[in-house]
């Protein structure tokens, strides 16, 4: 196989990787006393709290389109290791659809900011 098929898995795998840290860091918003992320608000004088469903609808906007982002990062990682094994999706290009699942999960990882 080419060194740029192994290089673009590798940074597709990388990109998910992010995208997955992203998803569950608690270090979304910082600052002297405290941090939160999607999940969880931490401080220094009580610890840290989980949020729950109990939040405002952009925080679920955004664990919305983060977890779609994800899957579409999958999506597109699974397909770009498909192309290492002789298997096909029906009549779909294996190339095509690693790149535009590539590019929604880029654009739902730049929604998410």
């Amino acid at each position: 196989m080419n060194v740029l098929q192994f290089s673009t898995v590798a940074c597709a795998f990388i990109s998910l990787l992010f995208l997955l840290i992203a998803l569950g860091s608690d270090y979304w918003l910082q600052n002297s006393v405290s941090n939160n992320g999607l999940w969880v608000d931490c401080n220094s004088k009580d610890g840290c709290r989980s949020f729950g469903m109990d939040v405002p609808d952009y925080y679920h906007a955004t664990r919305a389109f983060m977890f779609f982002g994800m899957i579409a990062g999958a999506v597109s990682c699974l397909t770009l290791i498909g192309k290492f094994f002789d298997f096909q999706f029906g009549s779909l290009s294996k190339t095509k659809t690693a790149a535009v699942a590539s590019l929604v999960a880029g654009n739902l990882g730049i929604i998410t900011i």
